[in-house]
């Protein structure tokens, strides 16, 4: 039994700070298995961002916000995960059934316009490839 991992996730653009100066209201689509999908609308307040002192707060601001609403669209709390990497954040499909994403709404946190995922697969083979 082998299984070739998906790798679906959105990176924003350098961000120049870890607060919001106002609500930030988007919209997170989400791809199923069978083309299936499901718009979750959100809110991440300004308030909740305030005194963050790096991204790695912010990110955990944005997970909260997005793993409460997961649950009622019936996905698992932490089937998109939040990341801070370097200076931006990145949106990961964390449940084998999401195969794309996409965030609109959501330039304040990096993402311009509507941004959507890119997919990667890769297969590791146990034996020769065949000649």
């Amino acid at each position: 039994d082998q299984r070739s991992p998906l790798n679906v996730a959105i990176t924003g653009t350098t961000l120049a700070s870890p607060e919001v100066g106002s609500d930030v209201v988007f919209t997170l689509t989400l791809q199923t298995v069978g083309g299936a999908t499901q718009t979750i609308n959100l809110t991440l307040n300004a308030a909740a961002t305030t005194g963050n002192a790096d991204l790695a707060a912010l990110a955990t601001d944005l997970q909260n916000v997005i793993s409460a609403a997961l649950v009622p669209a019936g996905f698992a709390a932490n089937g998109v995960q939040v990341q801070a990497v370097g200076s931006a954040l990145v949106l990961r499909a964390n449940e084998v059934g999401i195969v794309s994403l996409a965030v609109t709404g959501a330039d304040a946190l990096g993402f311009a316009g509507t941004a959507g995922s890119t997919s990667a697969v890769a297969m590791t083979g146990v034996g020769p490839a065949p000649a």
